[in-house]
């Protein structure tokens, strides 16, 4: 058997070897490719930065869920911040309210497609965040120094007292009304960044579709 005709045939052999065993290895390695492309397209459609601007009252006002959260947090103390809709993101509406003696920020949104919930989130003085949530993790990856705490079904009153056993009130950075908005929009310019820089996994893809069809159920 000439030298070429063998290395031909151990060739093939390993292939079936291969095709045999190691189906599953490839198919996982090809999952996760094309996970990564699906990741990295779904970034690329995600704007850069998010402009927000007054109004949205509308539609705050007939989501009852909404409302209900913006009651609960006017009763624990915090103060308005304005009404917004998110220019890049149509749809969208934002409440913003602060408390002016814990130093928070709360966050009421209302999604045409993802529904409605609410944040509450407390800044550290080296500008690190924790933000209290009451929907589901959506499978991605929290940013570094930003951890979410996710209560899903949570009352607002239960993301404040989640909120203040997660940082002590001497170490907090309050937010301020009147400048509320532009945190909001200077997070999630800094998220995008980041998320942009280091790119999704596969993994992530996967919990985040896993997550979605949770919620349509």
């Amino acid at each position: 058997m000439s030298t070429s005709l063998a290395l031909s045939l151990l060739v093939l052999a390993g292939l079936l070897l291969l095709l045999r065993f190691g189906r599953r290895l490839l198919l996982r390695v090809a999952a996760r490719a094309l996970g990564r492309a699906v990741g990295k397209a779904g970034l690329d459609r995600t704007p850069a930065t998010l402009t927000l601007e007054p109004g949205g009252e509308a539609a705050l006002a007939a989501d009852a869920k909404a409302v209900r959260w913006t009651q609960e947090l006017r009763a624990e103390g915090f103060v308005d911040a304005g009404a917004h809709t998110a220019h890049e993101m149509p749809g969208v509406a934002l409440r913003l309210l602060t408390h002016p003696a814990e130093g928070f920020l709360g966050v009421v949104y209302v999604h045409p497609r993802a529904g409605s919930w609410c944040d509450v989130v407390v800044r550290a003085e080296d500008g690190s965040t924790t933000t209290c949530v009451n929907r589901a993790p959506t499978g991605l990856n929290p940013r570094p120094g930003h951890p979410r705490v996710n209560r899903p079904g949570a009352s607002a009153h239960e993301l404040v007292q989640a909120a203040r056993e997660s940082l002590a009130p001497a170490l907090r950075r309050p937010y301020a009304p009147d400048t509320a908005a532009r945190d909001i929009m200077d997070a999630y310019a800094q998220e995008l960044a980041w998320r942009r820089g280091r790119g999704v996994s596969a993994e992530e893809v996967a919990r985040v579709a896993a997550a979605r069809g949770t919620r349509r159920r």
